[in-house]
């Protein structure tokens, strides 16, 4: 959780988050996170934290490490990403994809395999969970869908759910643009 820490200001104290380690290399320009990497790949850790030191960067070797590590698992999610995207366009070309759903579906596919074939632990961790996140998301819509039906039929019947003086449909758009589903 982050800390608050309080800063002096001109005349009065402010409090402002603790700034996460990581962020000094992950908030640099592309093009200096890529010299980064490339000097890291040659150098040991801590002779790269003493170049950036150089450089007036504050940081150690365990963060070059850690910021190596997450700039390599984001690129092999960029390259399984590219590789997804046009494996689907291939199949929309060819036919084989015809609806949004089935885009959809065909890139994670694609996606999925593409991240196994790496053989990343890390990597597949990240998909899963994501992926375990969409199904709960998922079943969240059917469980809702299924409210709104069973509301439906209620008030089909005759017997009134409440005195809000909107229609089922009103109250089912309404309860879905709260929940973000259009």
């Amino acid at each position: 959780m982050d800390e608050l820490k309080p800063q002096a200001g001109d005349s009065e104290v402010k409090l402002c988050r603790k700034i996460h380690s990581n962020a000094i290399l992950k908030n640099l320009p592309p093009k200096k996170q890529a010299e980064i990497i490339a000097y890291a790949e040659a150098n040991s850790y801590v002779e790269t934290a003493k170049w950036l030191q150089k450089d007036d960067i504050p940081v150690t070797a365990e963060l070059v490490s850690r910021f190596r590590d997450s700039y390599l698992l984001m690129q092999g999610f960029y390259e399984s990403s590219d590789f997804a995207l046009e494996m689907t366009q291939l199949c929309i070309e060819k036919g084989w994809v015809k609806t949004a759903q089935e885009e959809r579906a065909a890139a994670q596919t694609f996606f999925n395999r593409a991240v196994l074939k790496k053989g990343d632990p890390k990597l597949w961790a990240m998909v899963e969970r994501v992926n375990l996140l969409k199904d709960r998301v998922g079943l969240e819509e059917q469980k809702l869908e299924l409210q709104s039906r069973k509301y439906k039929d209620k008030t089909a019947k005759g017997k009134k759910a409440d005195d809000s003086g909107l229609s089922a449909e009103e109250k089912d758009a309404a309860v879905k643009q709260i929940l973000g589903i259009a």
